[in-house]
């Protein structure tokens, strides 16, 4: 049996950077469900329909199409709907990050990643902090999220409903 040339070893041991990677995946995890369930609510979904409707969608779709269905209440104003497209494109950062984190292929230094957009490679995540930075950022949108379910939109998109069934 003929032996290969190099040998394949271990990658290089970072328990701390593993462990920053595990959190953000974790994290990022919790941003989408959280997203997942703003769109619930705002369709009114039961749970038999809730996977249904929200597995379909990528995270960056799932952004856009959520945003995009609170803009089109009628009662949002200009400083909710702003607010709101900002949070979304705090979220759509956060899950390019994502992409270069989980996609980019890594080794001592980092992560290296080719954008799909420019076709240009990039060096990402060096420091371990570049990772706990963006996991930092990843709750606060997460925060974000959490507030929209609590505040007015999703009371805006059921009384929207129901003014509809009533007529």
């Amino acid at each position: 049996m003929k032996e290969p040339r190099g040998k394949v070893e271990e990658f290089w041991d970072n328990p701390v950077r593993y462990q920053a990677i595990g959190k953000f995946v974790y994290q990022f995890s919790q941003l989408e469900f959280s997203i997942r369930h703003l769109l619930g609510d705002l369709l009114e979904l039961h749970a038999a329909q809730f996977y249904i409707v929200t597995a379909t969608y990528d995270f960056a779709t799932l952004c856009r199409v959520t945003s995009a269905f609170i803009q089109t209440l009628m009662e949002p104003t200009e400083v909710k709907a702003k607010e709101v497209e900002e949070t979304f494109k705090k979220c759509l950062r956060v899950n390019d990050a994502r992409v270069r984190l989980v996609h980019g292929t890594w080794d001592s230094g980092g992560a290296h990643h080719i954008s799909r957009q420019s076709l240009k490679p990039g060096a990402y995540f060096a420091d371990v902090k570049e990772i706990t930075d963006i996991t930092e950022e990843t709750k606060q949108c997460m925060n974000l999220i959490v507030g929209l379910i609590d505040s007015e939109i999703v009371d805006w998109a059921r009384n929207i409903r129901s003014n509809l069934r009533d007529d």
